[in-house]
């Protein structure tokens, strides 16, 4: 996407529709795997499948959870009237 043209088409992000659906693919992936065999092997939850696959979601949870507290951080030590994260997107920032 030119930075001299709105965006048009949905280019919001400014990236390939085809780069995109790989990357969702590829992170969605390991969390529905871990779901789907949670949900399998609920029936005996001292199997090794089940275990594994219990760990994998809460090692998610915590990366979410750290995620979270990580930028409510961020957003507390920032100096006042600073701008948001939201705010610094391409298309609210100043011309440079």
């Amino acid at each position: 996407m030119s930075e001299d043209r709105p965006p048009e088409r949905g280019e919001f992000s400014g990236i390939r529709a085809l780069l995109f659906a790989a990357a969702t693919a590829l992170g969605s992936v390991p969390g529905t795997a871990a779901y789907i065999t949670a949900e399998a092997t609920a029936n005996d939850p001292t199997s090794l499948a089940f275990l594994i696959s219990a760990s994998v979601i809460a090692l998610f949870c915590a990366g979410s959870l750290y995620a979270l507290w990580h930028t409510s951080r961020r957003a507390r030590s920032a100096p006042a009237g600073a701008a948001s994260p939201a705010e610094c997107t391409s298309a609210n920032a100043p011309p440079v």
